[in-house]
């Protein structure tokens, strides 16, 4: 009577390809259909979450009296669902299931492929049932392309195992969807398995640099941005990649306010060894405008300012301490003389130039009130200062080409013949404490007691120090001028703002270890 039965075709004819549950398919017919994943716990479920014994097996330990669940009803519900599948087909039915699970354990088929098998001849057999297919041949690329998208992975497939395959297909759009690919493909594999350093790697051949320019001007801090880390160089200076961060631009606004104010402050102060904490009020609140305080409440507003004018005064008060002593250990006085001053000079045999502001100069002036020809140059910091030992190592080169800059200018703006340097200082505005290059007979001038830095290099030596950071600084202005931007072997950024480029550097020590490794070779 079911076999007397016509049915039509009740499916929508919507074309394109249709994915399914197999509870939904029942009624539902298609032109192909494939069934995947018929593996046993998967279809059937393994609903009993037993896994030593499949369905028959818990069959007959059921019927000896080994009850781990009757599986009958529910093998009886997920077959008709199988059945349903196969019957929603009406040309073509694929049946497929996986011989490996992703981690690599085993998997089994389902016992219902076994029953699909069981019902056809031998020379059916044959013609229906493939061989199991590895996953690298199931996504190779044979036969023609149906879209771009097919076209363009089949030639990065090929071109990667440099096999053989039809190019009728490239056409031009092709071609543009590889370009980018095959381009970062070689670069990957430059940096991976190259034998020399290359662009790919920061050095640059033939690069057009606006740093080649003769007339370009170089900054100190440009200098130790490069020393500390090349590739950061090439990513703020080079390829002008810009990176905000919140809380550095907060460190960096509250630096240049602590610059203004104590600018202020030293214009037209007579005597520095005497604070004047009124006057540092008034300019205070003249001043603090021009802090931006986003977001941040009233009351707390005025906590910040508050502790701002705290640190201010602290450090007024030690300046003028160091002063006094200064003045009761050599008998002479100390004058600041030029604040944020600019300056701009030529260093080099190519005459570079070099450019920078200096926060302080201070001039010795004797009891006549004549200037002595002896002079400290100051940077402030807002935290931990540096040593000579950063000079010397060539990290460091602000300092040093300060004195250059400054003794030139100290003889044309005021007549001196012969300028001394006694001490490139850095100045901690918030630990009110100062290190850098002294003069081995100024130090007790300088520091209280036994504190302060033991490397104190006498006058000679003061100048061969700093005859060496010059020429460290013009090797590093050739590096950049010759494309040199390699990553360095240590990776610096273990500073309190970390790299804001991480996530654009490829820095990895194993990798330059094996490439240099390869080099020697």
């Amino acid at each position: 009577m079911i076999a007397s039965i016509e049915t039509g075709n009740i499916t929508r004819d919507t074309r394109g390809v249709r994915f399914i549950s197999p509870d939904l398919v029942r009624g539902q017919t298609y032109d192909t259909v494939f069934v995947l994943g018929v593996n046993e716990g998967i279809f059937p479920s393994g609903g009993n979450k037993t896994q030593l014994f499949d369905i028959n097996e818990i069959r007959e330990l059921y019927e000896t009296g080994i009850e781990l669940g009757n599986p009958e009803w529910e093998l009886e519900r997920e077959k008709l669902r199988f059945n349903a599948c196969m019957a929603s087909a009406c040309n073509r039915l694929y049946l497929s299931y996986r011989t490996a699970d992703e981690d690599g354990s085993v998997m089994i088929a389902s016992p219902f492929i076994d029953e699909v098998v069981s019902i056809l001849a031998n020379e059916s057999k044959e013609k229906v049932i493939e061989q199991p297919v590895s996953m690298r041949d199931r996504v190779s690329f044979k036969g023609e392309t149906w879209s771009i998208s097919e076209a363009v992975k089949g030639i990065n497939t090929h071109s990667r195992n440099n096999t053989a395959f039809d190019k009728s297909f490239i056409t031009q759009e092709v071609r543009g969807r590889l370009e980018y690919p095959i381009h970062a493909a070689s670069i990957e594999f430059s940096r991976e398995l190259g034998n020399q350093f290359d662009a790919y790697d920061g050095k640059l051949e033939n690069s057009d640099l606006a740093q080649q320019d003769i007339s370009y001007g170089f900054s100190a801090s440009q200098l130790n941005s490069y020393a500390r880390c090349p590739f950061t160089y090439f990513a703020q200076r080079v390829l002008n990649l810009t990176v905000e961060d919140d809380n550095i631009k907060k460190i960096l606004d509250t630096g240049t306010f602590y610059h203004a104010v104590l600018k202020a402050y030293h214009l037209e102060n007579q005597n520095s060894s005497e604070p004047d904490l009124d006057r540092l009020n008034i300019i205070f609140n003249e001043m603090s405008d021009q802090l931006t305080f986003d977001s941040v409440p009233v009351p707390l507003k005025e906590f910040i300012l508050e502790e701002l004018l705290l640190v201010l005064k602290s450090f007024i008060i030690h300046d003028a301490e160091n002063m006094s002593r200064y003045y009761q250990t050599t008998g002479y006085t100390l004058k600041p003389v030029m604040l944020e001053e600019p300056f701009k000079m030529t260093i080099g045999k190519e005459n570079s130039i070099l450019k920078g502001v200096a926060d302080r100069v201070d001039l010795e002036v004797d009891l006549k009130g004549v200037y002595t020809g002896r002079f400290i140059i100051y940077d402030y910091k807002r935290g931990s200062s540096k040593s000579i030992k950063e000079c010397i190592e060539g990290s460091d080169f602000q300092l040093p080409l300060y004195y250059n800059a400054f003794n030139n200018i100290l003889k044309e703006r005021f007549d001196i013949e012969q300028p001394q340097c006694l001490a490139l200082l850095y100045y901690s505005i918030e630990k009110l404490d100062w290190n850098g290059i002294i003069r081995k007979d100024i130090k007790k001038a300088l520091f209280e007691g036994r504190k302060g830095t033991k490397s104190t290099p006498d006058k000679a030596n003061m100048e061969v120090v700093l005859s060496w950071a010059e020429k460290e600084a013009i090797n590093v202005i050739n590096n950049i001028r010759k494309g040199y931007f390699m990553l360095p072997k240590e990776c610096p950024a273990s500073s309190i703002f970390g790299c804001l480029y991480s996530g654009i550097c490829r820095y990895d020590r194993t990798r330059l270890a094996q490439k240099e490794g390869r080099m020697q070779c």
